[in-house]
């Protein structure tokens, strides 16, 4: 692109210095507009000219954009009302008090998730106290504060789940003598608030989520039917 006769070679016009500095013609433009860039020139027919004065000027406005000044105090600070440093100490001001509120909002809106969330935990806890109760009937009447009484069964549950999974990292399989014992206690926890078998204890075990903890169960279980089975036998044999 060649300039027009009678521009100075360091007259750039207004595409190239768009191509150069990344900002749009529009926006050099509406900066012309503002009065915040003027043009070095402009030719008959209307193009803008930049020199490298109005080219450090508009350099200097891209970074103060960056920074996220606004227009008309950017405006003040390249026209030395007040002084660039006073100008941008202001700015800084004026970032931290922004910064302050948004760190209130993201404080409140994480009170409010937190509450959501106990919410949704408390709903997910009666559907499981509806379910069981569907499922396997009422609580024995001896219970009065049910389900408050819960609470004692799940901290059990809780810390036997732990028991579980320091078996599994241990790489114990779940048929092991100590993976069933956490399974019997489990079994006898959960018996004093409910009167649940060893096929009902199974079908609670459904509820895991821990395959690993199923596996235990289901081996206690079958470890326990075998013991009845033998001690029945003897009895038997006892009696003849």
């Amino acid at each position: 692109m060649f300039p027009e006769r009678g521009v100075s070679t360091v007259d750039r016009p207004i595409e190239q210095v768009a191509a150069l500095t990344g900002a749009s013609t529009r926006m050099l433009r509406h900066y012309d507009a503002i009065g915040l860039l003027r043009p070095s020139r402009t030719s008959a027919g209307g193009r803008r000219y930049y020199d490298e004065a109005a080219l450090r000027r508009l350099w200097q406005i891209l970074l103060l954009r960056e920074l996220d000044v606004g227009l008309n105090a950017i405006s003040d600070i390249l026209d030395g009302r007040p002084d660039m440093a006073g100008g941008l100490s202001a700015h800084l001001e004026s970032l931290l008090r922004e910064r302050d509120r948004l760190t209130r909002r993201a404080e409140a809106v994480e009170l409010l998730l937190e509450r959501l969330e106990a919410v949704d935990s408390a709903l997910d806890d009666l559907g499981r106290h509806r379910e069981l109760i569907n499922r396997f009937g009422p609580p024995p009447p001896n219970l009065p504060n049910w389900p408050p009484e819960l609470g004692e069964l799940q901290r059990r549950f809780a810390a036997l789940a732990k028991g579980f999974a320091a078996l599994r990292i241990a790489g114990i399989p779940p048929h092991d003598p100590r993976a069933r014992t956490i399974a019997a206690a489990q079994h006898e926890a959960l018996q004093r608030f409910w009167p649940v078998d060893a096929k009902l204890y199974v079908e609670l075990a459904e509820f895991a989520d821990d395959g690993y903890q199923r596996e235990a169960v289901y081996a206690y279980v079958a470890a326990m039917s075998a013991t009845t089975v033998r001690n029945s036998s003897s009895c038997s044999g006892l009696t003849k």
